[in-house]
């Protein structure tokens, strides 16, 4: 238990203030682009402003995430200062339980990422009615309806949509670990490439799509068995270095 402990600190302490950076200049970015796009609020309504501006969020969110995996990638294959490789090295630990531990602090960082995003996008709902836009009661709920991004990250009443964040989000966790064992292996992490070539469909997926949501989350938890299976039959940490020194 105390090593399990250790190994969650450890990549706890690589990529918490990291990913808090990520977001924090995500949010900047986003609420930067919103402000110079945005459409005269006094003219136009909040589904026409999101409308005009969701191409270039989307790609902020894309690129966001991309820079998040490989943040998460990295956690446990650092080979400068820290040697968090070298520190798995010397456990010698079975891959498993490492995996274990990084997947759960990965899964933490990408439910974080999905709240944050969340939360940035009504947060630029509420600088349109700042700046003079029109909100009514129901404006910021019928918005979520009528767009596609905000949508994907506040399904509202739709449960699918939220099953399958919820498997998004737990599939490329752990994907993530899984990838950082080949890696530190010398393999390819071809699994969490993939999925990061669906987020942007997953990000913009249209609303009351049952059979979307379902395939995109057999897909996702499908490719992190694979990507899982393919990590648990290495051998302890520390062997690689043993065979090759």
């Amino acid at each position: 238990m105390k090593q399990h402990k250790t190994l969650f600190l450890l990549f706890l302490r690589h990529t918490a203030w990291k990913v808090l950076l990520i977001l924090a200049g995500s949010a900047v970015i986003q609420a930067a682009l919103f402000r110079f796009l945005m459409p005269d609020p006094t003219r136009y309504s909040l589904e026409t402003v999101l409308q005009n501006t969701e191409s270039w969020l989307w790609w902020v969110v894309l690129l966001t995430f991309a820079v998040m995996v490989g943040l998460l990638l990295s956690a446990s294959t650092v080979r400068g200062k820290g040697r968090t490789d070298y520190l798995l090295d010397r456990l010698a630990v079975p891959p498993g339980e490492v995996i274990l531990c990084q997947g759960i602090c990965n899964t933490l960082a990408i439910l974080l990422f999905w709240a944050v995003e969340a939360l940035v996008l009504l947060g630029l709902c509420r600088m349109y009615g700042a700046m003079g836009g029109f909100l009514g009661p129901q404006t910021i709920f019928l918005a979520t309806w009528q767009n596609d991004l905000l949508h994907s990250f506040l399904p509202m009443e739709e449960v699918s949509r939220w099953v399958r964040n919820l498997c998004w989000c737990l599939g490329v966790g752990f994907a993530a670990a899984a990838g950082s064992a080949q890696l530190r292996r010398k393999g390819k992490a071809i699994g969490i490439f993939f999925l990061i070539g669906l987020s942007g469909s997953v990000f913009r997926c249209p609303m009351g799509n049952l059979d979307l949501d379902l395939l995109y989350s057999l897909s996702t938890l499908g490719i992190a068995a694979v990507t899982l299976h393919n990590a648990f039959t290495l051998g302890k940490e520390g062997d690689y270095e043993e065979e090759t020194s």
